[in-house]
């Protein structure tokens, strides 16, 4: 009996609760406009609660600012509340906010020192290494040698600007790291023309941990270290301008300073086609360019000074050589000659091919 009236007793329950629901109406005609959940406003209703995801709002208007959301996907649902009851909630509305923010400008680094373009609307900004926050500030530098950073570490830092729905801009990556300074320099030269490597020797005893160019991290297989001698691919040292340019090395015991002149050395190189094909009568023309260089003369196959002519940068084999060959060798095919051009002691060669055409 007693079971019998729980039950009833239950039912009863579920009857009020459906009578207070019955009262007033959930909001109709519910839209997002201009960061704004805006509704029709349902008579009798004294009161608003709208659930956004898992999260519920009180609200006596029939609006409600999504300004302070972060950027993200949401259900909105709205409830009535009377002086007598309440309304079910309402089907769900889903809004995607997705903000465009202004981001980073300029990150200048200056030893220890970060600074960087004030944000409007940001609210505050955060210092990272990689995930981990380190510290953040109202102002647009920070000195990173204010942290208690751990020694002979290189760190990855980004910046992040806050802004008040907690919706945060990343800017890029900057190496920073806090190895000693061993005071040691090196220097060198990297022709820009030499695309495949830069080698130069940094000493037999040296382990690098890191290496990098323009505070960027260059990746262990774009450089090597044999018998002293550090080898840097093409892919790993790649400045955009000639002058000085500098690697930093950072070892075990501390970092060393490299300093690159990047020059721009143009090889003497013959610009033509170096096959002719031999007409009778025709002398044979070939162009070069010797960038500051010398052209030091032909050589092969019987060929003499009287032969041949250079000047502004155009070699002109008279056309009496071939025939004087054919008279010794009509049967010749081909004639092979070799040229040889210098430019700041280096000697570079080639050669060149004239065809015989047979009857």
């Amino acid at each position: 009996m007693l079971k019998i009236l729980s039950i009833v007793m239950f039912v009863l329950i579920l009857i009020g609760c459906s009578d207070n629901n019955d009262l007033i109406r959930y909001p109709e005609n519910i839209i997002y406009s201009d960061e704004m959940v805006i509704w029709d406003a349902v008579p009798n209703a004294v009161s608003y609660s709208i659930k956004i995801n898992n999260d519920v709002f009180s609200v006596h208007d029939t609006s409600f600012s999504l300004f302070l959301l972060p950027n993200g996907t949401y259900d909105i649902r709205l409830r009535s509340h009377a002086a007598d009851g309440l309304s079910y909630f309402s089907p769900a509305l889903t809004i995607i906010i997705n903000r465009t923010y202004e981001t980073f400008d300029e990150i200048v680094f200056d030893h220890h020192l970060i600074s960087w373009s004030e944000i409007n609307g940001v609210s505050t900004y955060e210092i990272y290494n990689n995930l981990e926050l380190l510290a953040s500030t109202q102002h647009t530098q920070f000195d990173l040698s204010s942290l208690e950073l751990e020694v002979h570490r290189l760190y990855q830092i980004r910046l992040a600007a806050v802004y008040p729905t907690t919706d945060r801009i990343f800017s890029n990556t900057f190496i920073y790291h806090t190895y000693e300074d061993l005071d040691i320099t090196i220097e060198t030269t990297f022709n820009h023309n030499q695309i495949e490597f830069l080698t130069f020797n940094v000493g037999s005893q040296l382990t690098i941990d890191y290496l990098l160019f323009e505070n960027q991290l260059i990746d262990e297989s774009l450089f090597s270290l044999e018998d002293g001698m550090l080898t840097l691919q093409h892919d790993g040292f790649h400045p955009d301008e000639l002058g000085i340019q500098k690697l930093t090395i950072l070892t075990p015991s501390g970092f060393i300073h490299v300093f690159i002149e990047v020059v721009n050395i143009l090889n003497p190189t013959m610009i033509s086609n170096d096959h002719v094909i031999y007409q009778e009568d025709v002398d044979m023309i070939f162009f070069f360019e010797l960038n500051e260089g010398l052209f030091l003369g032909l050589s092969g196959n019987n060929i003499t000074l009287d032969d041949y002519t250079f000047e502004d940068e155009t070699l002109t084999i008279s056309s009496s050589y071939v025939k004087r060959i054919l008279n010794d060798n009509p049967s010749r095919t081909t004639i092979i000659l070799v040229y040889q051009l210098s430019k700041n002691s280096n000697v570079i060669m080639g050669f060149i091919f004239i065809s015989i055409p047979q009857e």
